[in-house]
C-alpha cells in the first residue's frame, strides 16, 4: 500500500511546488480580468457598406452595442444590421432610410479595455509562467513517475533478497 510516508520528502516538494504555480497562474488571469476597464464610445463614425458586407468598429470585445444613427439622428432598426461583439464588426444585412449605403452613421457601444497597464502587466507575468509550467511541468511530472518507478523496482527487488 502507497503511503504519503513512503514518497521521498522531494517528489511531495515538487507536487507543491506544481500546485502553487498552478494557482498563481489562474490567480493572475482571475486578476487580469479583473483589472479590465469599461469605456464608453459615443458617436464613433463610419460609412455604411454594401448589403451582405462588413464594417469593422475601432475596438472589440464589445459588451454591449447600443444602436446606431444617421447624421440627422434617426435610428437604423437593429434589423437592418448584426454586430460580432467580439470582434466589433457590424453586418449589414438591410439598408433603410436611417442609414443607406455610402452615409456617415454613428454607433454608440460598450467595450472592455484589457490593455490597462495592471492588466498588460498581469498578463505578462501569466504568459512567462505559463510558459514554465507547459514547457517544464511536463517533463518533472515524467522524472516523478519515473522516479516512483525506480524506487518501487528498487524496493522490489530490496524486499525479494530478503
Amino acid at each position: 500500500m502507497i503511503e504519503l510516508k513512503n514518497f521521498p520528502k522531494w517528489i511531495l516538494a515538487l507536487v507543491v511546488v506544481g500546485l502553487l504555480v498552478g494557482v498563481g497562474v489562474l490567480t493572475m488571469d482571475l486578476f487580469s480580468n479583473a483589472t479590465a476597464e469599461s469605456r464608453v464610445v459615443s458617436n464613433e463614425s463610419f460609412i455604411v457598406p454594401a448589403n451582405g458586407t462588413n464594417v469593422s468598429l475601432a475596438n472589440s470585445n464589445l459588451t454591449v452595442f447600443s444602436y446606431a444613427l444617421n447624421g440627422s439622428g434617426a435610428t437604423w432598426a437593429a434589423s437592418n444590421y448584426t454586430v460580432d461583439l467580439t470582434l466589433g464588426i457590424i453586418t449589414v444585412l438591410g439598408n433603410t432610410s436611417a442609414c443607406q449605403y455610402n452615409d456617415t452613421c454613428y454607433a454608440y457601444y460598450t467595450w472592455t479595455q484589457s490593455d490597462t497597464a495592471a492588466a498588460t502587466a498581469l498578463d505578462a507575468g501569466r504568459d512567462a509562467i505559463g510558459e514554465v509550467s507547459t514547457v517544464w511541468m511536463s517533463l518533472i511530472v515524467t522524472i516523478i513517475v519515473l522516479a516512483l518507478l525506480m524506487a518501487f523496482m528498487i524496493r522490489g527487488f530490496y524486499v525479494s533478497r530478503r
